[in-house]
């Protein structure tokens, strides 16, 4: 089987037919792994939930509500169009930090965490949460580290330069259009707007950003994250 010609949607009921099938979760990661990374670390901020070991423990906990209950979620997932997993995916990822949130705000939370070796479930035929979670394509931790470093670089630079009673909106727009790299369509159905008024959007912030003086670029042009962005930010 072709896995990576595989449809969105055809992948997900894939994946939640057959959760022992290792190439369609390989290919799973390599292409929803990042948007959920980027999900995690996005809403966990919100909520100044900020270490790197946080990040990894909700990224686990969120694979964990896909697959639990012979994954139960990705087969009641219905995707009307093959982005709507990108929405579903953004769901399950903010659910997990609002439960975790929601228990430190509460009391101190317990670590309560399932043994990587233990099976997810006896229907699975032992496959186990270590065979899930451990992703080939997670780039190394200094890279981890330094790439959430930047993004909270970015989202300092964009709430610099954006304005308007639109602001937040317009900063979380053009954080999908750097961040995961996602076409205008797809941002459109993530956010109800039209691509044209997307386009007008991300073009006035690209104006902005090269009309901003120079100035505390060094983070930037190091490591060479970001390509689109740095082009604009180091002209």
């Amino acid at each position: 089987m072709d896995y990576e010609g595989l449809p969105n949607n055809d992948l997900i009921k894939r994946c939640a037919e057959q959760p022992a099938d290792r190439r369609a979760w390989n290919e799973f990661y390599r292409r929803f792994d990042d948007h959920i990374r980027a999900m995690v670390i996005r809403y966990g901020g919100l909520k100044r939930l900020y270490r790197q070991d946080l990040v990894d423990d909700l990224m686990q906990d969120a694979y964990v509500r896909l697959v639990k209950h012979d994954c139960k979620a990705l087969k009641n997932f219905r995707g009307e169009n093959e982005n709507a997993i990108y929405t579903f995916l953004a769901f399950t990822a903010r659910t997990a930090v609002d439960e975790y949130a929601k228990k430190r705000n509460a009391k101190k939370r317990r670590h309560q965490d399932e043994p990587l070796d233990k099976p997810v479930s006896p229907e699975e035929g032992g496959l186990r949460l270590i065979d899930i979670l451990a992703n080939p394509y997670a780039p190394s931790t200094d890279e981890k580290l330094m790439l959430e470093s930047l993004q909270q670089e970015v989202e300092m630079i964009l709430g610099e330069i954006i304005s308007g009673h639109e602001k937040e909106r317009d900063q979380k727009i053009f954080l999908c259009h750097v961040y995961e790299e996602l076409t205008l369509q797809q941002i459109s159905e993530r956010f109800a707007l039209s691509p044209k008024r997307l386009r007008h959007i991300i073009t006035e912030i690209k104006k902005r950003l090269k009309a901003r003086p120079p100035g505390g670029k060094k983070t930037l042009i190091a490591k060479g994250f970001f390509p689109d962005f740095c082009v604009l930010y180091n002209r």
